[in-house]
């Protein structure tokens, strides 16, 4: 990956976590698994840092911190929007978000996390969103994801994300 940096630059790594697992014979590592390198150059004693210890507590921070930055394309970005539910009596009810354009990813609803998104591998391409996380009219609901590999926002065509009625499992690639 090209780099453009000057002398004391500092370098971050974002390096997800995809969990553990418990078998004796998987062969699968994890994480930074061999050196790193600029140019030529092997880097060493870096520190490690967790990213964020408890994600309620990010998304809230984030939501009162919102800002407009220049869009770019493969670093991994928080994005973030509200909306209200239709003003009538009927009380919100369990949903699925739908992430079309999205890669990778965690959605949030109203700081609760709704789960991994990751489209292109499958097998689920929606997220369930139970009715009681909902805040109801004319309150507004605030829904946040935090892409990992790839921003659809370049092309505003591709960036959607919706509620909708049905589930969509048993999916190995993502619909159009």
């Amino acid at each position: 990956m090209p780099l453009n940096m000057k002398e004391g630059s500092e370098l971050d790594i974002f390096v997800e976590n995809q969990g553990r697992f418990a078998f004796l014979d998987v062969a699968e590592l994890k994480g930074i698994i061999e050196g790193v390198k600029l140019g030529e150059m092997e880097l060493k004693d870096f520190k490690h840092y967790l990213f964020y210890r408890n994600w309620t507590t990010a998304i809230t921070q984030l939501e009162k911190k919102t800002t407009h930055v220049e869009v770019r394309q493969n670093v991994p970005t928080f994005f973030t929007g509200t909306f209200q539910l239709e003003n009538d009596k009927s009380l919100p009810l369990d949903t699925f978000l739908r992430v079309d354009g999205f890669s990778k990813g965690n959605a949030f609803l109203n700081g609760f996390n709704l789960g991994r998104y990751w489209p292109k591998a499958g097998p689920q391409i929606t997220l369930y969103a139970p009715a009681h996380l909902f805040k109801p009219y004319p309150q507004e609901n605030r829904l946040t994801l935090f892409e990992l590999e790839e921003n659809p926002c370049i092309d505003l065509g591709r960036c959607n994300a919706q509620f909708v009625k049905q589930h969509v499992l048993n999916a190995t690639t993502a619909h159009n």
